[in-house]
């Protein structure tokens, strides 16, 4: 048992040995309290309440004041009265003892409930702050998904707004022959490749797309990696000082890439540049 879980426990067998808790309290208490510890607890606590009790010396009334009873019932005369006079006695050692006792387990028991307040109020905040921290987390990952966003769609609309721009169209080659992509070059601003119908990718390995000048090698624009129906749209940044591209392909390469390509052509498409 946790320490927490201990301490409830403690206050709660206090409360019940002072006779305090509601039906429903009590009957939680006692499924509850089923260990040797908390019943050997509870049986101290409630032998430590009959002791203060039996604390208290026993004091036999006065005869004066058995005489003014039974003249308030007719049982005698009033001229037989004995009159009453209390004494004035000090309090003894053991009722101070015991008063002093009652105060003391009083002040716990309103001590033992304040705690117990508390500590649901702080269960209470610190599940109200989880909470709020797991809103925090999909507020900020809600931002950083619109940042990006945001950023793909200013740099597609850098392309499109190009003066220089130019429209490839790629075609798929066998055993892809369903897949197609249509390119979107400026050679000042980048290009724009959208591609659909892309077969699911291997393991470990990815799509990169090239671009092809006459009697240069093949120029890698980057890596293109399709979500579960086959579709891909990625902004790319060339260089300026790249060569017109006569060709664009895209090649189906290891994971992360290669300088030069290697693996089997999955898009073609010719520039007309």
């Amino acid at each position: 048992m946790s320490g927490p879980d201990r301490e409830r426990l403690d206050e709660l067998a206090t409360l019940h040995a002072l006779g305090v808790l509601s039906d429903e309290e009590r009957q939680a208490f006692v499924a509850e309290a089923s260990d040797a510890s908390t019943l050997a607890d509870l049986r101290a606590l409630r032998a430590t309440l009959a002791a203060l009790g039996a604390s208290v010396p026993q004091v036999d009334p006065p005869a004066a004041l058995r005489s003014r009873v039974l003249v308030s019932v007719g049982a005698v005369a009033p001229a037989n009265v004995v009159p009453f006079a209390p004494a004035a006695r000090p309090r003894s050692t053991a009722t101070l003892g015991w008063l002093a006792a009652a105060a003391s387990l009083v002040a716990a028991v309103g001590l033992g409930l304040w705690a117990m307040q508390l500590r649901d109020r702080l269960h209470d905040v610190d599940a109200r702050l989880a909470v709020a921290e797991q809103e925090v987390g999909e507020i900020r990952r809600t931002l950083g998904t619109a940042r990006d966003e945001t950023r793909i769609l200013r740099a597609q609309a850098q392309v499109f707004l190009a003066p220089d721009l130019a429209r490839v169209d790629l075609a798929g080659q066998a055993p892809a022959t369903a897949a197609t992509a249509r390119a979107f070059w400026s050679r000042r601003r980048g290009m724009v490749f959208a591609a659909a119908a892309l077969p699911p990718l291997p393991a470990n390995k990815v799509y990169q797309v090239w671009v092809v000048a006459d009697a240069h090698a093949p120029i890698s624009a980057g890596l293109l990696e399709p979500d579960r129906d086959g579709n891909a749209i990625e902004v790319y940044r060339t260089p300026e000082d790249i060569p017109t591209p006569k060709v664009l392909a895209v090649t189906l390469e290891p994971a992360g890439g290669v300088p030069q390509p290697t693996g089997d052509k999955i898009l073609v498409g010719v520039t007309g540049l």
